[in-house]
């Protein structure tokens, strides 16, 4: 009878441990932690607002149980409180966050502070009510304003670069310091070429009534220079100008980009000299490489030819796949020197070419788009 009492006794034990061993265990609700308080050393009482401050909160059960972050400001001599909200909204205009629930809340003072040493602490609650640690950190209000740079308000820039006369190039901004008792020192133009790295022109415009500019002192800048930058130079310009003060302090840039006109149609171009095999024969296991060169030349200005091209008809009466074929002036591809108007090809003929006359018609294209005179050359493949 007491050996069963004992049994009895022993499976209501572990009836018991195996109860409490399968109960259900409920959520847990950590409090949020607050950590990396970042705050300037000193800000200036007119310029308050540029500042940011900002604190990362971290909660274990997740961002959406944070509820508030609240940070409180308190002068030395205890005569300023105030309180408020910080963000994570993304919204940096307002509230200096950039990235909207990254955990980093911000908060930018668009109130005025008297020169003081303030404590600003912050505490954050999560939807529970449970309540963070509380980080505090001191800074300084000192009666000033940040330095702000100058402001080009409006300009005025030609709206294209004229390559085949030189005429006046003039240039004009208004511009304007914001910081009282401080000035604009200069205002610096450059013009790049059309390979940007370039440089085709710079210098600075002034505001004394001379090189271009009207009025003397009336914070327009101005200068009168000339398009000899672009002459025959045909591609894009860049036009950057900016304002200095007597901080060094850089202005946002004014930035154009100015396609160039040709004013005159002018002339076509022309074809002189040819240079070219008349007879070639059919290799019979390698290929052979033969340069044409063709001299083209226009009497605006050599730098007008645009390209030199050519044609072939195949002695089957088909034209070439390849058509047209350009040619080049550029001490590559064939051409002997680069940029003295004789524009040249390598060409290859190979053991599958059909023996027969090919046709080659060479013609070159200006700026305006004129057609050069034709030359006409036979070349004849044999065996």
């Amino acid at each position: 009878m007491a050996r069963i009492l004992v049994v009895l006794i022993l499976l209501s034990i572990f009836s018991t441990i195996s109860c409490e061993k399968n109960e259900p265990v409920g959520p847990t609700n950590f409090a949020p932690v607050l950590s990396n308080l970042s705050l300037p050393d000193s800000v200036m009482t007119t310029s308050i607002s540029n500042y940011i401050f900002s604190i990362k909160c971290f909660d274990e059960n997740g961002l959406n149980d944070i509820k508030t972050v609240l940070y409180q400001l308190e002068s030395s001599d205890g005569s300023e409180k105030q309180s408020g909200l910080m963000y994570d909204d993304g919204d940096y205009e307002m509230h200096g966050d950039n990235i909207a629930n990254d955990g980093k809340y911000t908060v930018r003072f668009h109130a005025e502070l008297n020169p003081s040493t303030y404590k600003f602490s912050v505490q954050a609650t999560d939807q529970s009510g449970l309540e963070s640690n509380i980080l505090e950190d001191y800074f300084e209000v000192i009666q000033g304003q940040i330095n702000q740079a100058p402001l080009i308000m409006k300009y005025f820039i030609p709206d294209s670069a004229i390559v085949d006369e030189i005429l006046p190039f003039k240039i004009c901004i208004q511009a304007t310091e914001p910081d009282s008792g401080d000035y604009i020192t200069k205002v610096t133009y450059k013009i790049l070429g059309p390979k940007i790295t370039e440089l085709a022109e710079e210098g600075e415009l002034n505001d004394m009534g001379i090189s271009g500019d009207s009025l003397a002192s009336d914070g327009i800048y101005s200068i009168e220079t000339t398009t000899a930058f672009a002459n025959w130079k045909f591609g894009e310009y860049h036009v950057l100008v900016n304002a200095f003060d007597s901080h060094l302090e850089i202005s946002n840039t004014v930035y154009e980009i100015l396609p160039w006109v040709k004013l005159n149609v002018g002339v076509p171009p022309q074809l002189l000299t040819l240079s070219a095999p008349d007879t070639i024969k059919l290799p019979t296991s390698t290929s052979q490489s033969y340069i044409l060169s063709v001299n083209a030349t226009d009497g605006d200005n050599n730098k007008d030819v645009k390209e030199v091209f050519f044609n072939t008809t195949k002695p089957d009466g088909y034209p070439s796949s390849g058509n047209p074929f350009f040619m080049y002036d550029d001490g590559k591809n064939g051409d002997a020197e680069a940029d003295d108007n004789i524009y040249s090809l390598l060409i290859w003929i190979t053991p599958e070419n059909t023996p027969g006359d090919y046709k080659f018609e060479f013609q070159a294209k200006d700026y305006s788009e004129l057609l050069s005179n034709k030359i006409i050359h036979t070349i004849t493949v044999v065996e």
